[in-house]
């Protein structure tokens, strides 16, 4: 019988353990990126896809992690002219100066939202001549992340909507 009860205490100890979801969008009206439930940005990483004609990245990366108070709320939607103080920027593995990042004009960048053991999220955004987005795979939620296996067909029909 206590068998039988530790085996449902455990049971029911990883049936209640919920390994966070990364779902992610961004609104181009606002530029802002979203969460889609209410697992926080604490982590997040901008990669530049474009590539210079020495085959050379753009730019290097960037990394932007949660690293403050722990009292704090985590923020549920991230404005790169606005990062708040708690998180740590990082670019080509160094400090980065400032709390304001901008996209570069005329490219697209591959954006990924991680953490807490679960599969990253991706998405895709596209920016104009004033580097604003004016494209995004992701701009509602619902939509699977890039990298889960979907075919590139859909992605089209993404960025048809």
């Amino acid at each position: 019988m206590i068998k039988h009860i530790y085996i449902v205490l455990v049971s029911l100890v990883f049936l209640g353990c919920k390994r966070q979801d990364h779902e992610l969008s961004f609104n181009i009206q606002r530029q802002v990126f979203l969460t889609c439930n209410s697992n926080p940005i604490k982590n997040l990483t901008i990669k530049n896809d474009s590539i210079k004609s020495n085959n050379f990245a753009v730019e290097a990366g960037l990394l932007i992690y949660w690293n403050g108070e722990t009292s704090v709320r985590i923020p549920n939607e991230l404005d790169l002219s606005n990062i708040p103080s708690g998180y740590i920027i990082r670019q080509g593995g160094r400090n980065y100066e400032g709390n304001k990042y901008f996209f570069k004009p005329n490219s697209s960048y591959t954006i990924k939202k991680f953490g807490g053991g679960k599969a990253g999220f991706y998405l895709r955004v596209w920016t104009d001549s004033l580097g604003k987005v004016f494209k995004t795979t992701h701009s509602k939620c619902g939509l699977k992340s890039l990298h889960s296996g979907e075919k590139k067909a859909n992605v089209s029909e993404i960025l048809t909507e």
